[in-house]
């Protein structure tokens, strides 16, 4: 290739100083003539390289931190527009541009509007392959199995105060790899979560919260956008889908175990009020998205159970998790009680014989969208990245599934059960026959002439206003079942039926208040009037609940209805 000669350009004129920024010279040919002589020298063929049937890159062109090109506030043209408009004349040839960036707001309409955006990174590149009947337990729950899980997490990390034995190019399979300490992949880890930096911001505390209860941000809610950004080019959030100009734009917190643990440890150090009420109190709270039934409320109470019960297997057996969930006169009733339906030889198992040996293991949730996943031949893989699930909206009467390594630590579906909880969240009180609706195979736990293993099926009654714990007895003596089946029923939001609760209950109450209500809605500030007769103008919420005649149970929904006087 013809070597590059350096020039200086300065208003206009070409020079030759003895410093300065230095330009190559213009190809003589102009730019395509370049780039055929570029790809004629890489592959001589005539630069034909197909494979597949197509035409493959021979030269990518990436600029890292793209966003430095462009100035979102300049009216004219800038070093990105300028940059594309010269790499058009290479139209056709097998040289790509790649411009990197996570700050898409930094990019000028203009610039990017005509671009398909690239949001299909790596994931998982660097994890081990869990393999059915040979990966155990005790190997997934460890550091060096998390931390290999998600992103390769290549970064530039000068800037951050690190131990020596992490390089600036850094990633946490890498380093785990070259034998760096697990305490100072964790230090990693926090850092990334935090951008940087020591402190606990709300941006900050949103990414550790996203990381492990799967936060979703309501799109509908103006604001929402910029939080999106923020968290996808700063706290390691990760963007699934956007649109040329990225009017729209998709964001979710991966599953990745290891950044999960990273996460806890960081509200635990930085806050001493717990996690419901960090989410409660947030000031972000109106851009989350709660669910519709209750189920954030009670994903948070089970992982504050779980999170009791700290061990240094970091997975914890079934039957302290009970003991860690319920109340303790229920848990001694629960771990002596028989099972409510059974296969014949299960008729005389008492819960704590059963379930004796049986173990779980999760630190963040994963948000299934198809219940096909929720399976035996599936369930194993959600333990191998230490992970709880929550089912689509309304399915088979199963919200939360919890997977349960029966036996021992291996990880197969001859080995898998779970835990179904229902989450509830009207004014209802206990009913045997909803559990009727939760049947394993019904839901797709187990599949036809599987010999199926025992099952725990719980009810989560938030909205209850009764207080209590209620265990089944065994139903119909001498009549066997298609499987066995150990049922509770949890009834009201209260610590007398949670204990882990303890304090937090308004917080708990505000977010179970959330998921029943869109109250961004309706909970508007009245605006003062300006007539000294009245205060204030007619209620700005009560005027769209107007709007929405017989949506609800507040009287602004059904003012213009008298009952009959009795």
């Amino acid at each position: 290739m013809r070597p590059c000669k350096y020039i200086h350009v300065q208003n206009g004129t070409e020079n030759y100083p003895s410093s300065g920024f230095l330009l190559p010279k213009p190809h003589e040919g102009g730019v395509r003539q370049a780039g055929e002589e570029l790809v004629n020298f890489i592959f001589p063929l005539n630069g034909i390289c197909k494979e597949y049937g197509l035409q493959r890159p021979l030269v990518i062109l990436a600029f890292d931190e793209a966003h430095q090109l462009a100035d979102a506030y300049c009216q004219g043209s800038t070093l990105l527009s300028e940059l594309r408009r010269v790499l058009s004349e290479l139209n056709g040839k097998p040289i790509f541009g790649l411009f990197l960036s996570t700050v898409a707001n930094a990019f000028k309409p203009s610039d990017i509007q005509d671009q398909p955006v690239i949001t299909e990174t790596s994931f998982d590149a660097l994890a081990y392959i869990a393999e059915e009947g040979v990966t155990t337990l005790d190997e997934v729950a460890q550091d060096k199995w998390m931390c290999h899980l998600g992103r390769p997490l290549f970064a530039f990390i000068s800037f951050l105060r690190l131990p020596d034995s992490l390089t600036a190019s850094s990633s946490f399979a890498a380093d785990y790899d070259s034998r760096a300490r697990a305490n100072d992949l964790m230090i990693f880890a926090k850092h990334k979560l935090l951008c940087g930096t020591e402190d606990m911001t709300p941006e900050g505390l949103l990414a550790c919260l996203s990381m492990r209860f799967a936060l979703e941000l309501d799109l509908s809610v103006a604001g929402s956008r910029s939080i999106a950004d923020t968290q996808v080019s700063r706290h390691l959030r990760l963007c699934l889908g956007a649109t040329p100009g990225f009017d729209y734009l998709f964001t979710f917190a991966g599953s990745e175990p290891f950044l999960a643990q990273a996460a806890a440890g960081l509200i635990r150090k930085h806050n001493r009020d717990t996690v419901v009420k960090l989410l409660a109190t947030h000031p972000h709270l109106n851009f989350i998205d709660c669910g519709r039934r209750g189920e954030l409320a009670a994903s948070l109470l089970i992982m504050e159970a779980k999170d009791l019960l700290y061990t240094e297997h970091k997975w914890v057996y079934v039957r302290d998790f009970m003991k860690a969930l319920l109340p303790g006169d229920a848990y001694e009733t629960l771990i002596s009680t028989l099972p409510a339906c059974y296969l014949p030889d299960a008729q005389n198992t008492s819960f704590q014989a059963m379930f004796n040996d049986s173990k779980i293991w999760f630190n963040h949730i994963i948000k299934v969208e198809h219940g096909e996943m929720i399976h035996v031949s599936h369930l194993w893989k959600f333990v191998s990245r230490g992970a709880m699930i929550i089912c689509p909206p309304g399915y088979c009467g199963v919200d939360i599934v919890i997977p349960v390594c029966f036996k021992g630590n291996a990880l197969t579906r001859e080995n898998m059960t779970a835990i179904l909880i229902q989450i509830k969240p009207d004014k209802r009180h206990f009913s045997g026959d909803l559990f009727s609706y939760m049947d394993p195979f019904d839901v797709g736990l187990f599949s036809d002439g599987d010999p199926p293993l025992p099952v725990i099926r719980m009810v989560f009654a938030l909205g209850s206003d009764d207080y209590d714990v209620t265990i089944p007895a065994q139903q119909n003596p001498g009549l066997a079942s298609s499987f066995s089946s150990y049922d509770i029923w949890c009834e009201g939001l209260s610590p007398r039926t949670f204990p882990c609760i303890g304090d937090d209950l308004s917080s708990y109450q505000t977010l179970l208040e959330r998921s029943l209500q869109d109250s961004k809605l309706y909970d508007l500030a009245d605006i003062p009037c300006r007539f000294p007769t009245k205060r204030y103008l007619t209620g700005r919420g009560d005027a769209r609940r107007r709007a929405k005649q017989l949506a609800g149970c507040h009287p602004a929904h059904k003012e213009k209805y008298k009952a009959q006087t009795h």
